[in-house]
């Protein structure tokens, strides 16, 4: 049992040592509003900055562009992945117009005129392009985010089915997310500062310790809610591990070890590695449940002050003591009346052995004396009469008496005693005796 306790503690200490490390790691937040030969996409601005500021409150580097053309758009791709290393945790996102064309996706530059001289291979930026670029990296856990604006007529007439052909995704570790289905348009996103799919994702990220599908999932059920089912996300991963960009504080992974834990150390722990914490309370709370279960069914009072010095509050610690004391003053209290009996009793038969055994104080010399005057009496009548409760202190007490004592003789007896006293008592291994009589 000990071992197991021991192997526990250090288990939860293990886990208290152990913060996740911050999910750090580089995004290119992209927003094209102000398209020259299309209808502008105010919103896609506020998208963009809106995603640029809560990823760098993630601890994410963000390179924020806005407004692209194509070589701006390239340049910025390029710049990007350049600084991307291997295995670090990626984001790419795109706000605008995106658009397929014979099953390729593309996102479409500020100064894309639709039917224009270029075809769109070669006037937008081709999105499987982007995803080879970063499949070279080999990124850590990553997301692809892309906020299809809905298509006005020009570009629908001119390309027909809207939304964004599912992609064929190579990337390890990488999740790619559309706006809406295939031949699905986004939602008008109508006076709203931030689009209905931008915003899910903004929301999720503010979740602590939620994990890039869990994101991904909740995103969906919020956009089709959001919109009565008029747009749903599409999504095409390849993710394995769990990621979270937002990672679970420390003590939360402790304290889910310890939720339903019994182990004072462990708890013990916990309380003092993180002090304040909400779920230090909650340690502190069981913690004072396990040692109140530990006392037992019958606790001494030593073990209940303890107790009562730690938790002082503690009710039932409270009662408990209060009834204990009670009860042993009670004992106590009897202790020193039956000493006293004893004494009066031992006093009356002239049985010097016992009178010596309830005041073990007495001299030989004034043993003596008493022997004396058994050895002339006839009888011996003594009491030792408490008046009040006795005063105790420790293994000390004081008990006001009135005794009585009358000598029975053959001839000239002595008056009869009867006077007040303060008798003082002393407590040992065998109980209570009486120390002196005065």
């Amino acid at each position: 049992m000990i071992g197991l306790r021991l192997f526990t503690t250090l288990f939860a200490l293990t886990l208290f040592g152990q913060a996740p490390p911050p999910a750090k790691g580089k995004a290119l937040v992209i927003g094209n509003a102000a398209y020259r030969k299309l209808p502008p996409v105010p919103v896609a601005g506020g998208d963009a900055r809106a995603m640029a500021q809560k990823l760098t409150g993630l601890g994410m580097s963000v390179t924020l562009v806005q407004d692209a053309e194509i070589d701006t758009l390239a340049q910025a791709v390029d710049a990007y992945l350049k600084t991307l290393a291997s295995a670090e945790p990626a984001v790419i996102y795109f706000s605008g117009y995106a658009v397929q064309d014979k099953g390729e996706n593309y996102l479409l530059p500020l100064s894309y005129e639709a039917g224009g001289a270029d075809p769109v291979e070669f006037s937008a930026y081709s999105l499987k392009r982007l995803e080879r670029f970063v499949e070279g990296k080999k990124p850590g856990p990553g997301v692809i985010l892309i906020e299809a604006a809905p298509l006005p007529p020009l570009l629908t007439r001119h390309f027909g089915e809207p939304g964004l052909a599912l992609l064929d995704l190579r990337t390890p570790e990488m999740l790619l997310v559309f706006s809406s289905l295939p031949g699905q348009n986004a939602k008008e996103p109508g006076g709203r500062a931030v689009s209905y799919f931008t915003q899910a994702w903004l929301d999720e990220l503010d979740k602590p310790w939620n994990s890039l599908d869990g994101m991904s999932r909740s995103v969906k059920q919020r956009v089709s809610m959001m919109t009565a089912g008029a747009q749903s996300p599409a999504e095409m991963s390849t993710l394995v591990k769990t990621f979270a960009f937002r990672p679970r504080p420390p003590q939360e992974l402790a304290w889910e070890q310890l939720a339903s834990s019994r182990d004072a150390d462990a708890l013990r722990a916990f309380v003092q590695r993180y002090p304040g914490d909400p779920l230090a309370k909650l340690a502190a709370a069981r913690l004072e449940e396990v040692e109140w279960a530990q006392m037992g069914p019958q606790p001494t009072a030593p073990s209940l002050r303890q107790f009562l010095a730690r938790y002082p509050g503690h009710t039932l610690a409270a009662q408990a003591l209060r009834s204990l004391e009670s009860s042993e003053q009670a004992s106590r209290k009897d202790g020193i009346f039956e000493v006293l009996s004893r004494y009066s009793k031992a006093y009356s038969e002239k049985n010097l052995e016992g009178v010596k055994a309830a005041r073990p104080s007495l001299t030989a010399q004034e043993l003596r004396t008493i022997d004396q005057s058994f050895r002339m009496a006839k009888g011996v009548e003594m009491a030792l009469v408490p008046r009040q409760d006795p005063a105790i202190s420790g293994a000390t007490a004081t008990v006001p008496c009135e005794m009585r004592v009358e000598m029975r003789m053959d001839r000239n007896p002595p008056p009869p005693v009867k006077q007040q006293v303060v008798v003082t008592l002393s407590r040992g291994n065998n109980g209570w005796v009486i120390d002196t009589i005065r």
